[in-house]
């Protein structure tokens, strides 16, 4: 399965891209639900915002948005860096299905809505190299499998315990934390993300509060031609 998933988001993997609807509510938002049309480009989403705690916006802010749009198409510098916690959160993804197989122990748990469960805990024999391999150390939790498509159907993971950064001079991230993701089969060959809840907090270097609330709703998915540029995608935002 992780094989599998590593391959499909490589850039020659030959996976469709796809435009969606989009319910986000995180610091990217302010906090407010945010309604949006998605299209999948190289380097990111092209993102239109269409409501705010279920308001459509006003014809003036829409006005403004489609402005945005057109800017970040001749700006692509300006539309990755929008991008860069977008793609940090796959790369981190990717990272722990990654790890999965060397950082735990597995034991099978069931199944659920058609794909297998197996529980992970992490392995007291290996030994973290990195803070970021210390945090993903901690979780436990499932994993669920379309065994006859060795995809990930779906992953809820928490933090069995309060890791510390430089013995709590660099930072910490505090018990409980968690996340969970779930996936969609959404065309023979491809499957894609379609919920993702983030509920983490701790601490940062000079006593920064760290707070990471998520929660994201995707519908409606579509497959839209690969490689679109950035002008090509603006009007496929539109609703």
């Amino acid at each position: 399965m992780v094989k599998n998933e590593i391959a499909a988001h490589q850039p020659n993997s030959g996976r469709d891209a796809f435009r969606f609807l989009e319910y986000e509510r995180s610091a990217r938002t302010g906090g407010h639900l945010w309604k949006e049309e998605d299209v999948q480009v190289d380097g990111g989403l092209m993102r239109r915002l269409l409501a705010v705690d279920g308001k459509p916006i006003p014809d003036v802010q829409a006005t403004a948005v489609e402005e945005r749009l057109e800017w970040l198409a001749r700006n692509p510098a300006a539309f990755q860096r929008l991008n860069r916690a977008h793609n940090s959160d796959e790369s981190q993804t990717l990272k722990l299905l990654a790890d999965l197989p060397h950082e735990f122990l597995f034991t099978p748990d069931g199944e659920e809505g058609g794909c297998t469960r197996i529980a992970f805990r992490p392995d007291p024999a290996y030994r973290p190299h990195s803070f970021e391999d210390r945090a993903i150390h901690a979780m436990a939790g499932t994993v669920r499998i379309d065994e006859s498509m060795m995809r990930l159907c779906g992953m809820q993971a928490h933090l069995t315990h309060t890791v510390e950064f430089g013995y709590g001079l660099l930072g910490k991230l505090n018990q409980g934390g968690s996340l969970s993701i779930e996936r969609q089969h959404v065309t023979p060959a491809d499957w894609k993300t379609t919920r993702v809840k983030l509920n983490f907090s701790g601490e940062l270097l000079f006593f920064k509060s760290l707070s990471r609330q998520q929660q994201t709703v995707r519908t409606n998915l579509q497959p839209v031609p690969r490689n679109l540029t950035l002008e090509q995608a603006i009007p496929l935002t539109r609703p």
